[in-house]
């Protein structure tokens, strides 16, 4: 199975970026598997750390974002360019700019995640979260959504600094959906996996996913522009719906 690693760098946080580009270094030259750079309003460091890999290997793509410099509008570009490639990789994994494979993470990393994929559609470091009213409604407006959530019922889903996802099913609901900015896209990506039925596992052996220097899971501090998750305050077109609950 083929994997397409894509990892999105922001702003001026350059130690961050080599932490991530270092922890790629065993598989830069593995066959089968290619490495997607995308830089958000990096600085002039980051940015060059990034060039330097792509000219050093032939598997690293470099990628610019546009203002106002959002993730997942960057994703969604990063991801149309591989799935337009003659033989698109199988497998999508992606990576925040801090998030990382862990220095004792086993050569076999890449081949253990192909096989836990054998028996998922998504992998990753799995939550749960309540969701408003709004978030409901949105959810219930989207082409892929199938009556299984309620209003009341929490998300399941991969935090968004890491996971593995099947090629397929990005191609299959053109995700990330283009109205899709920055905050909630990974909690909307759980519910489009238990709506849709898909394997939604918890995999995170060799990784630091959304860490500091301590390299604890989920201890590093947010970064940068910050919103309220997609849906939170949607307003069904018709709102009386609202007024009946």
């Amino acid at each position: 199975m083929r994997i397409a690693v894509f990892g999105l760098c922001y702003g001026d946080h350059p130690k961050l970026a080599q932490r991530l580009f270092e922890s790629w270094a065993r598989w830069l030259d593995e066959p089968d598997i290619t490495f997607h750079i995308g830089l958000n309003n990096t600085c002039a460091k980051t940015t060059q750390l990034a060039s330097n890999l792509q000219h050093q290997h032939s598997s690293v793509g470099v990628y610019y974002g546009d203002e106002p410099f959002y993730k997942y509008p960057m994703m969604r570009a990063m991801f149309k360019y591989e799935l337009t490639e003659p033989k698109p990789a199988h497998l999508f994994m992606w990576f925040d700019d801090d998030s990382l494979i862990r220095a004792d993470a086993p050569d076999s990393f890449f081949h253990d995640v192909r096989a836990t994929m054998q028996d998922a559609d998504m992998i990753g470091s799995i939550w749960t979260m309540p969701q408003t009213l709004g978030q409901f409604y949105h959810l219930k407006a989207q082409p892929w959504f199938t009556g299984k959530t309620h209003p009341k019922q929490q998300a399941r889903f991969a935090t968004g600094g890491w996971w593995t996802i099947r090629s397929e099913l990005i191609k299959k609901h053109d995700w990330p959906p283009a109205h899709l900015e920055h905050n909630g896209g990974d909690v909307l990506l759980g519910q489009l996996c238990y709506e849709q039925g898909y394997r939604l596992r918890d995999y995170t052996r060799g990784l630091g996913i959304n860490c500091d220097d301590t390299l604890k899971c989920s201890s590093a501090k947010r970064r940068g522009f910050s919103q309220p998750p997609i849906g939170t305050n949607y307003v069904p077109p018709d709102s009386k719906e609202l007024c009946e609950q």
